[in-house]
């Protein structure tokens, strides 16, 4: 990873001060970092479908739930029911919800990587969604209950051995998934902590 690369952070207003927290260390590390903060469901359905695609690395901050028959990657939006976003009225709460049955549909055209800290969201029913949809490598928290605190640690933790190469002229470049183990090991002994992340990489 170089100098300058960009990433994209995805978050709505649950996890806001997560996304936030992570983009400030990541902008230190000389990366220009994108925060897209979703509030209307059309808005995160437009930026799936059109604009994910545009870049190589994208972090979801969104919380996660569900047991194996009901799973989601849960982003908290708004709607207009009528369909009418110039409309000040008839606003309503509402979920856009990332299942594996329907990733491959929402995701249009996406090869780069993604990064979710959402509970639950490292499953393989996820990893499988998110690999067809185009992903080279897909890297979540397998755990239903997730430590936010080792969520921020992982994602600094992971783009810092990204930036290796450009950093320690003695290192040689790490993958993708070499920086993800590495970020693993941050802490090795809490189970709902970084150790919890599972790898997922499209076959060459």
């Amino acid at each position: 990873m170089k100098l300058f690369d960009t990433v994209a952070i995805v978050c709505d207003h649950s996890l806001l001060e997560l996304a936030t927290a992570i983009r400030a260390p990541l902008e230190l590390m000389r990366l220009q970092v994108r925060l897209h903060y979703f509030v209307q469901y059309q808005q995160a359905l437009n930026f799936l479908a059109n604009e994910a695609c545009h870049y190589n690395y994208l972090v979801i901050c969104c919380h996660g739930t569900g047991n194996e028959a009901d799973m989601m990657i849960r982003i908290e939006v708004v709607a207009q029911k009528d369909g009418d976003p110039e409309r000040d009225d008839g606003w309503e709460e509402t979920v856009l919800a990332l299942r594996p049955s329907n990733i491959p549909q929402l995701i249009h055209n996406f090869q780069g990587n993604i990064l979710s800290l959402a509970c639950g969201s490292g499953r393989e029913p996820f990893g499988k969604a998110f690999l067809e949809a185009g992903c080279r490598t897909y890297i979540a928290p397998d755990e239903l209950y997730f430590s936010r605190d080792s969520a921020m640690l992982f994602a600094i933790g992971f783009f810092y051995h990204l930036r290796a190469e450009d950093r320690d002229f003695d290192r040689a470049k790490l993958e993708v998934a070499e920086a993800a183990v590495l970020a693993q090991q941050l802490d090795p002994r809490f189970s709902m902590g970084t150790k919890a992340f599972r790898v997922y990489e499209r076959e060459v």
